[in-house]
């Protein structure tokens, strides 16, 4: 079952987020079970805190703790580095 509130508040998240000092980008991945990722990239923590203190995101916050979600994790990590392949010219992906 769809729950129509918390696709709400996400649909919200992410019509604000992007207006976010430091915000960077998002990235969200499920799984057919519903179990799933998202990571949000920031310029800095204090952008990251900034966003934690949002009231939209404050908002969603309680309504998941409360309603939507039975446990969660937050990890906040710095990348270092990035490394990007990106070929075009290969008609098959071997792994």
């Amino acid at each position: 079952m769809e729950d129509l509130k918390y696709i709400y508040f996400s649909k919200e998240i992410l019509e604000n987020i992007n207006s976010q000092n430091g915000f960077i980008e998002i990235e969200s991945y499920r799984e057919k079970s519903r179990k799933g990722v998202t990571i949000s990239y920031w310029k800095s923590i204090p952008a990251i805190q900034e966003w934690r203190e949002y009231s939209t995101h404050l908002k969603t916050q309680k309504y998941s703790r409360d309603v939507a979600y039975s446990n969660y994790t937050v990890k906040i990590y710095e990348v270092q580095r990035e490394y990007n392949l990106k070929r075009t010219d290969v008609k098959y992906k071997n792994s």
